[in-house]
């Protein structure tokens, strides 16, 4: 049972982040999933936001995302909009393959850091295009004099 104390804690937290009842009843914290957070966790495969923890998460159930929560309805308003997130559950007998899951994971790994290695090349091709433009124009000022 609760005792006095918990259900003062409860009106006063009502009170102070001026929630609604019900989310405080269903165990809703607002401030914890931040908008961007709700995109990753609701992403299709394939789509820029999916990622190891949608893969994880594709394993036991399924994420939608209900509404977004803006930050002006928070006292203090934080610098982010909120979401609220659902998750319901798989059946056991639609659960992904664990092995399928971790191949799913080994892949988006691979793909990061090929990104990664993609990222790297171009911004050594771009500082090896400055130094040469930087060499090249310095023997234009050496030529002119």
């Amino acid at each position: 049972m609760y005792n006095t104390e918990e259900i003062h804690e409860t009106i006063r937290m009502i009170r102070d982040q001026n929630l609604d009842i019900r989310t405080v009843t269903m165990g809703i914290s607002l401030y914890d999933c931040v908008s961007e957070d709700a995109d990753r966790l609701c992403a299709k495969a394939g789509s820029k936001d999916y990622g190891a923890i949608t893969a994880v998460l594709a394993y036991y159930g399924e994420a939608e995302e209900l509404f977004t929560v803006r930050a002006d309805r928070f006292v203090p308003a934080p610098k982010v909009d909120s979401a609220v997130v659902v998750f319901l559950p798989l059946p056991e007998e639609k659960k992904l393959d664990k092995k399928e899951l971790l191949a799913q994971i080994e892949a988006l790994k691979a793909e990061a850091k090929e990104k990664d290695d993609k990222y790297l090349r171009m911004a050594a091709e771009y500082d090896n295009f400055r130094r040469r433009s930087r060499e090249e124009r310095e023997a234009g000022e050496d030529d002119e004099d």
